[in-house]
């Protein structure tokens, strides 16, 4: 039999169980206790936020024949039924596979029957932002005015893409990225679970190269412990079983780019990613590190844990380049990482990337030095300023 992934096994059955989610967390259940939820609820956040957890969450809390607290008892009929996903109380839909006029249509004739057990029948609909306009337009005439037991929950990675005409009929909730400590200390509690030991340093650089998603963390997390094979998680262990083979050689990428070398540049990208780093996990790894220069500049501790080098190499680069440069280079590789997250082609579109950082800084130079030779000129074509006296 496979083995199940951290992130599907430790996946929180009660809101208590959530972290770093508060205020979404006691928001919801403040509803299910006072009998007052809304018809529609538009979930917002980063994947890996617990968007969909709270959601099933609430799905069973609001039918539970023996809810607490606002949290479902996991134990009752109803609530067996809704886990086992053996339940036509709540349907998941995919908006990405099934955003299409006639899915749309489904679900309008799904709502206008009442079900059978519980009080409610709840539409889980993802990636909502993903659902085609014509779709979009017939959903709204049920989710304007749904019968009384219906109740949607909307979830989406894209606020922006979302239109006003859904938003403005729904609940609106922000799933906030994990903080790096919030993260640790779920990995913390997963792994005591499992029998499995980390330092906190590990965990720490794994919360870091999650970028705020738990999941990613968890996924992370169970290629490490897989990589370990019972060993005591440690970064060395960490950075090995991500193919990180060497973390401050992301200092030597970004004197690379102060440098305008370009080819340097790359071959390190290629001698990390020929060592087992794709180019994914490098970027990923380059804007932690870009990050982390950017909180020492910035008067924050940063890259402890990493060891001394890491350390050393973070305070070094955070003295050699300026504030503005800085995040500079951290907008233009959010936004590479983007296209080889989604993209075909990554590892031209993580060299492109270099290469562009290096154009870039070629660029603004010359313009400087145009710049600096046309304020001479002027200057030399301003009529002098007498110094004599009055004639």
């Amino acid at each position: 039999m496979a083995q199940e992934a951290l992130y599907r096994k430790a996946r929180p059955m009660t809101f208590d169980e959530m972290r770093g989610q508060e205020v979404v967390v006691r928001s919801l259940k403040n509803q299910i206790m006072r009998d007052r939820v809304s018809h529609a609820y538009l979930f917002t956040g980063i994947r890996g936020t617990g968007k969909t957890s709270a959601a099933r969450i609430f799905a069973r809390a609001i039918n539970c024949e023996n809810p607490k607290d606002g949290n479902p008892c996991n134990c009752c009929e109803t609530c067996r039924q809704i886990i086992s996903g053996s339940s036509d109380n709540v349907i998941e839909i995919d908006a990405a596979a099934h955003g299409l006029i006639d899915d749309i249509r489904q679900i309008g004739e799904l709502a206008g029957h009442r079900p059978m057990y519980g009080k409610y029948r709840v539409f889980i609909i993802d990636e909502i932002q993903e659902m085609k306009a014509g779709a979009s337009n017939a959903f709204l005439k049920t989710l304007e005015e749904p019968p009384s037991w219906v109740i949607f929950i909307l979830a989406t990675t894209s606020l922006k893409n979302i239109p006003d005409t859904i938003m403005s009929r729904c609940q609106h909730y922000t799933f906030r990225r994990l903080d790096y400590e919030t993260a640790a200390d779920q990995m913390r509690r997963i792994l005591k679970k499992e029998g499995l030991d980390a330092d906190d340093d590990a965990l720490l650089l794994l919360a870091g190269l999650s970028q705020g998603s738990m999941r990613d963390a968890l996924s992370l997390l169970d290629r490490a412990e897989a990589y370990a094979a019972g060993e005591r998680l440690t970064v060395r262990v960490v950075n090995e079983a991500l193919g990180i083979r060497d973390l401050t050689a992301m200092s030597g990428l970004l004197n690379a780019l102060l440098t305008e070398d370009a080819g340097g540049g790359i071959r390190i990208f290629r001698e990390m990613t020929g060592e087992g780093t794709d180019p994914e996990g490098f970027m990923n790894g380059f804007l932690t590190y870009l990050r982390d220069v950017l909180l020492v500049q910035d008067g924050y501790d940063a890259g402890s844990g990493r060891g001394n080098d890491y350390e050393a190499a973070v305070k070094r680069d955070a003295a050699r380049i300026g504030h503005g440069e800085l995040t500079e280079l951290i907008r233009h590789f959010s936004e590479a990482q983007i296209k080889i997250q989604f993209g075909e082609m990554k590892t031209v579109a993580a060299e492109m990337a270099i290469a562009a950082a290096c154009s870039t800084k070629k660029r603004e130079a010359g313009l400087i030095a145009r710049l600096a030779e046309l304020e001479e000129k002027a200057e030399q074509l301003l009529p002098q300023e007498s110094t004599g006296g009055m004639i």
